[in-house]
């Protein structure tokens, strides 16, 4: 994808609205979306390089007071934290001119994403992706990077109209508190599912489907699968998924399902080389070096890459478009 070229005025497939749980405004699926759909393409110009607070700041607020009106104004209605990020002496002063910007700058630290950049790190805003919230068990996946300037988001599962659409701001499998510690960097404590052990729905969700797939009736009586933290569980569940879609797979054979379901198989895959690679970094920042735990992880996300990358390649051929 590397000349995309959207219409500003295109239909994704998504509204902005409140969420019910006060939150403010989240991102929410105006119908069905197939696992592996283009969910929205954003693209910016707004780029604040990352290293000196006080610099950045400035930055930011040079380049908020460039703007046109319309943009001042998609920018003024963002979500803001209440506290300006720390200096490194404790402070929260963004120069002389924090009393004027002090709510410019909260909103740009609040909505920004990690962009790569000539000379290091940079931070991009992009206006319509910063209205997706976040989960640790996200079903959405973006790509900030691929595309200088562009944000893409995809389905990495079956959504249904009115699901809001949820993506991780963070390493997804490090331990809770480690999770937790992360988003308190936007001023807030996850309560996913996954952090209070609460219902695992997706997992549940496909073995409805593989059983529907096989002509097994409901089993009211089952217990539905809920989220453990232990690194074993997180494996488990992951694992668990992909041999449910592939069962599911195998059961339906259904020609208009095939590329859709394939792609949810490659996004499942992705979530286990990302336990894998996570996991084995935590190992290895642990000892100081690699350990056969940690060089297992990484052989076995090494397996799961192969797997993804083949399948990848038969459902999004070489110059495939925004489809």
């Amino acid at each position: 994808m590397s000349n995309l070229s959207v219409d500003e005025d295109y239909d994704w497939p998504y509204e902005a609205r409140e969420t019910a749980d006060g939150k403010g405004q989240g991102a929410f699926a105006t119908r069905n979306i197939e696992a592996g759909e283009i969910i929205l393409v954003d693209s910016t110009s707004i780029f604040v390089n990352r290293g000196n607070v006080v610099k950045d700041a400035d930055q930011t607020i040079e380049i908020y007071k460039t703007l046109e009106q319309d943009k001042k104004v998609e920018w003024d209605n963002l979500f803001s934290f209440i506290f300006g990020r720390l200096k490194p002496d404790g402070s929260r002063i963004y120069g002389d001119q924090e009393g004027a910007y002090s709510k410019v700058l909260r909103q740009f630290l609040s909505n920004d994403f990690a962009v790569p950049g000539d000379s290091g790190d940079q931070a991009a805003l992009f206006f319509r992706a910063a209205r997706f919230n976040h989960s640790c068990d996200p079903n959405t996946r973006y790509d900030a990077e691929s595309v200088e300037g562009h944000w893409i988001a995809r389905a990495a599962r079956r959504i249904k109209e009115g699901e809001e659409l949820l993506v991780s701001y963070i390493p997804n499998y490090y331990g809770v508190e480690e999770r937790r510690k992360s988003t308190r960097s936007w001023d807030f404590i996850c309560m996913c599912p996954r952090c209070v052990g609460g219902p695992d729905d997706y997992t549940a969700s496909l073995e409805e489907a593989r059983d529907l797939a096989n002509g097994i009736e409901p089993d009211g009586d089952r217990v539905r699968p809920t989220f453990r933290e232990g690194p074993r569980d997180v494996e488990s569940y992951l694992r668990r998924r992909l041999r449910l879609l592939r069962e599911i797979h195998k059961a339906e054979r259904a020609a208009d399902k095939e590329i859709s379901q394939q792609k949810e198989l490659v996004f499942a895959l992705w979530d286990i080389i990302d336990f894998h690679q996570e996991t084995a970094k935590i190992l290895y920042d642990m000892n100081e070096t690699h350990t056969p735990a940690s060089l297992a992880h990484l052989s076995r996300g090494q397996e799961a890459t192969e797997e993804a990358l083949k399948l990848a390649r038969r459902v999004w051929p070489e110059g495939h478009q925004c489809k």
